[in-house]
């Protein structure tokens, strides 16, 4: 009972201390959430805060917007497609965030995956559209990253690029903005389909002519 009043109290400590660095954070002192990351002692006690922090129903809200928004934008263009999407879960950013490799004064960097999207297309041209979709659509950081391979190897293809928020869906974040390592930012995968069993147990959809 003792070392759990005591395990408690620490907790109790850690978090207050993280509190009181956020408001200092706010008034512009600079790599406080650095030090902040490299205080905690579980993933727990990240839980603790990340929960705190973050409105994740709001979230939800916002990566249904989006995921309706990209949905009715490939529909529109006669594409075959599947959509995939998920806000990362709380136990999922606090394992990313105690491994050290975010929001510390070696790694400052943001999570920029808070929300991801997936979209299998049926067509490897399909890729190009999508891409050029995407980058006139929604506001593009840095550039599209994708798998390389042997031209003898037979694997899917996949690019991924991070996109910031639109503002107007964003909006429906009512919450103040949390403070902790996490950009404003979503993650778009595209990825072909890779078939590897026989086309004979497939049905697939065929390109209308135009």
């Amino acid at each position: 009972t003792l070392l759990a009043s005591s395990a408690a109290s620490d907790v109790y400590k850690r978090q207050s201390i993280y509190l009181t660095c956020i408001k200092r954070y706010k008034k512009g002192g600079i790599g406080l959430l650095s030090v902040i990351m490299q205080n905690y002692n579980s993933k727990e006690e990240l839980e603790t805060i990340i929960k705190h922090e973050i409105d994740f129903e709001k979230l939800n809200e916002l990566c249904e917007h989006i995921t309706n928004a990209i949905t009715e934008i490939l529909t529109s263009c006669g594409l075959y497609f599947r959509i995939f999407s998920r806000v990362k879960s709380v136990e999922s950013i606090a394992a990313k965030l105690f491994r050290g490799k975010y929001g510390t004064l070696n790694n400052p960097k943001k999570i920029q995956d808070l929300i991801g999207l997936r979209v299998i297309l049926y067509y490897y041209d399909d890729l190009s559209i999508c891409r050029d979709i995407m980058e006139r659509t929604f506001q593009m950081i840095d550039e599209w990253s994708r798998n390389f391979f042997e031209s003898d190897e037979f694997r899917a293809t996949k690019i991924n690029g991070v996109f910031k928020y639109p503002e107007e869906y964003f909006n429906l974040y009512k919450k103040e903005l949390w403070t902790l390592p996490i950009d404003t930012t979503f993650e778009m995968q595209f990825r072909t389909v890779f078939f590897a069993v026989s086309y004979t147990h497939l049905t697939l959809p065929t390109k209308l002519e135009v």
